[in-house]
Order: C-alpha cells, then structure tokens, then sequence
C-alpha cells in the first residue's frame, strides 16, 4: 500500500511503500528519500492512500 512518509532527517513527507498489518502501519525496509536519500526505515506514517 502507499502512503505518505515523515523524513527522519529532512523532515520532509515523501510517497514510499507501507506495509499494513492489523494493528499497525510500519514502512517497508529498505526504502530511500526521495529528497535526501537517507534510510526511511525509521520514518513515521503519516497518512496511507487507499483506494476509493
């Protein structure tokens, strides 16, 4: 699922892959900032796209 990501270092939001279990939303390992490139495994999820 997509969603919208907060940046640990740029503070920025960026799209990234978010991957959804019952209770929680967590983003997928191993994913890179758009802007920085820094490591977004510890980025919060801010808000996920579902479709309609």
């Amino acid at each position: 699922m997509n969603g919208i990501v907060h940046c640990p270092l740029c503070t920025h939001r960026v799209p990234a892959t978010v991957l959804v279990d019952r209770r929680s939303a967590i983003v997928k390992p191993g994913q890179k900032c758009a802007r920085c490139n820094s490591s977004l495994d510890a980025g919060y999820v801010l808000q996920l796209q579902r479709a309609a």
